[in-house]
């Protein structure tokens, strides 16, 4: 399959429906966002709060940097249009609450998915972590609604650092029944 925009796009929806459909089974009200401009993709109401979670595709790391949109090179930022566009945004607490990263293998349709409070990715002077040091969220959705608790996001970055003592394959796929 051809790598395009447009093919990004389509992969970059399914994966929002496929992490939308797993927040359900924990969450029964999550949400898409209404708008696809926001900086994040679904909305779980907490209580008189709310989640905002970006959903992004990862392969062995998640990002916390937002790609460049609307068909724009990756790399130059030029459009086909000849419009050039420099996109360097960040995700961070102000914009989104975490970021939720799902791997899809298309050939076995099987996923994985990790997730980062953004008050974490914030504290971190870096662009993007692996997957191996978020091991302690492999497929693990039902704590989505903590990452905005500070005693949650500390005993989190903790776990991160311990990481390198676990040796499991991060991205081990699983079909859920």
């Amino acid at each position: 399959m051809m790598n395009t925009g447009n093919t990004q796009a389509i992969s970059g929806l399914a994966g929002e429906t496929i992490a939308l459909g797993l927040l359900m089974l924990h969450y029964d009200s999550v949400c898409s966002a209404s708008n696809a401009q926001l900086k994040w993709d679904l909305v779980l109401p907490i209580q008189n709060d709310c989640i905002r979670i970006q959903v992004k595709k990862i392969t062995t790391r998640i990002e916390f940097t937002q790609r460049v949109r609307g068909g724009l090179n990756e790399l130059t930022g030029e459009s086909a249009y000849g419009i050039t566009q420099r996109v360097d945004n960040r995700y961070t607490q102000e914009n989104c609450d975490v970021l939720l990263g799902i791997a899809i293998d298309r050939d076995t349709m099987q996923f994985a998915t990790h997730f980062i409070p953004t008050k974490v990715s914030d504290e971190l002077n870096v662009d993007s972590v692996s997957t191996k040091k978020l091991y302690f969220t492999k497929n693990i959705l039902n704590e989505i609604h903590l990452v905005k608790d500070d005693a949650y996001c500390d005993e989190f970055y903790s776990k991160m650092s311990d990481s390198s003592k676990n040796n499991s394959n991060s991205l081990e796929f699983f079909m859920p029944t």
